[in-house]
């Protein structure tokens, strides 16, 4: 059920109009900004981030987990309980997403594109958010 959920988000999601490298939408914008100027990809030791970013201020970042289950290569990877959206939007708890990475090798500097998608608890019900992003992966170990 959370699958199609996830999946129904993402089609009815898909045809808003950003930019299609930097696209952030969802009906998480009906309680954050979720406009952005730029996009940063971090890999740290326990965590891969893609942060949508605004002058100093983070507005969303998706942080996945590597502990346990490195992201090594391009793939689709569950979020479950290895994901968390969090930034000034201070967004609701994740219940369920996805990340899938279509170029990523961990080294600093290299491409990484993607898109992800997260279905989060809010208070009157669930939200969804989702990203797309291709920049460079900097690496902060």
């Amino acid at each position: 059920m959370r699958g199609g959920l996830i999946l129904l988000a993402t089609l009815l999601l898909s045809g808003c109009g950003e930019d299609e490298e930097s696209a952030l939408r969802g009906s998480l914008q009906s309680v954050c900004d979720l406009e952005h100027d730029t996009i940063r990809a971090r890999l740290y030791s326990s965590s891969l981030t893609i942060e949508y970013v605004t002058g100093p201020t983070v507005k969303i970042r998706l942080t996945v987990s590597t502990k346990g289950e490195p992201i090594e290569g391009p793939g689709t990877y569950e979020l479950g309980d290895r994901g968390e959206v969090s930034g000034a939007c201070e967004a609701p708890p994740l219940v369920s997403g996805s990340l899938t990475l279509d170029e990523y090798k961990p080294t600093d500097g290299a491409r990484i594109k993607g898109r992800w998608s997260a279905i989060l608890d809010g208070v009157h019900g669930q939200l969804s958010v989702v990203g797309e992003f291709e920049t460079l992966l900097e690496l902060n170990r």
